[in-house]
């Protein structure tokens, strides 16, 4: 990896990541940029071999800069970078042709490995953005089949805007019931967010299923 693009708002992980690159990578050369403006200058005049991107940025989202990149030069190795594990940002990323997916929540020795396997042919994918995409190839009958009916009516109500207090008012059981039901449908459909469940909540018919809440 010769030219190696890094974007990332905040200073003290920018840091991280270069100095990650610069041990496991040898880049030659590592441009920094804080915001999608500084990308896109910088993408202006120079190819890169890599190029390292967060989402959340103070002008906009890294997937737009991930986006013209590859636009521009299909060859460059895109790695997005972030905090997000929303499947709505693994998979626009992997739409605008991202090559992996590293969540920086993960240890220094993880992002290194990661880093590391680029040169080797493996791609740098966190395991919980791994588990992810299995699942979206999984067939939409067997997630159905592993819920309960009381998780499914959790999962429909969830997925029509009630909390859990109001949820568990109409199915007549207690708060504290009803957040259990609902850790387990997001252990089942490996999801970690209302809005994940939401999406999985109408992938399975369960939002307008029609079915009786008793």
């Amino acid at each position: 990896m010769k030219k190696i693009l890094i974007l990332e708002d905040l200073p003290d992980v920018k840091d991280w990541l270069k100095n990650l690159v610069q041990s496991h990578l040898a880049a030659e050369k590592v441009h920094t940029a804080g915001t999608l403006s500084q990308a896109f200058e910088l993408l202006k005049n120079n190819a890169y071999d890599l190029a390292l991107l967060d989402i959340g940025l103070p002008d906009g989202s890294g997937l737009d800069a991930l986006k013209l990149i590859k636009t521009q030069n299909e060859h460059c190795y895109c790695v997005v970078t972030s905090i997000f594990d929303a499947s709505e940002y693994l998979f626009t990323a992997l739409k605008y042709g991202a090559d992996g997916y590293i969540l920086k929540s993960e240890s220094s020795e993880q992002v290194a490995e990661h880093l590391a396997g680029i040169l080797l042919g493996k791609p740098p994918l966190s395991p919980v953005i791994a588990k992810k995409m299995l699942l979206a190839f999984r067939p939409e009958k067997d997630l159905a089949a592993n819920l309960s009916p009381r998780e499914e009516q959790i999962l429909s109500l969830i997925a029509k805007g009630y909390n859990v207090p109001d949820a568990a008012n109409l199915l007549n059981i207690s708060p504290h019931t009803a957040a259990g039901y609902l850790k387990q449908v997001y252990k089942k459909l490996q999801v970690n967010n209302r809005a994940d469940a939401t999406l999985k909540a109408y992938e399975l018919g369960l939002v307008n299923s029609g079915k009786k809440i008793t």
